[in-house]
């Protein structure tokens, strides 16, 4: 909740979670993010909890612009990870 509201401006008030999916992520992946002499960060991993909301109303997306170069609302079948896409698919 907290990268969503900081990284894209959308507030904890906006989305709802997905039913069942309240307190667990619906998935989670484990990346190495590449050394950052600018920010003086070295070779690191980042773990990603990957949770399913509902947006429940509109909302503008406002980028945190030194931490994401860009978004894109894709709908189901081109959602981009297939983790994720096969376990939404399983869910009614």
């Amino acid at each position: 909740m907290r990268e969503l509201h900081e990284e894209a401006g959308i507030p904890p008030s906006a989305v709802v979670p997905l039913s069942g999916y309240e307190d667990v992520p619906l998935d989670i992946d484990v990346h190495t993010i590449d050394a950052n002499p600018s920010k003086d960060e070295p070779t690191h991993h980042h773990v990603d909890f990957r949770c399913a909301f509902h947006l429940g109303a509109e909302h503008a997306v406002t980028l945190q612009e030194e931490e994401v170069d860009g978004y894109e609302w894709r709908p189901f079948p081109s959602a981009a990870s297939p983790t994720v896409r096969a376990k939404l698919a399983l869910l009614t």
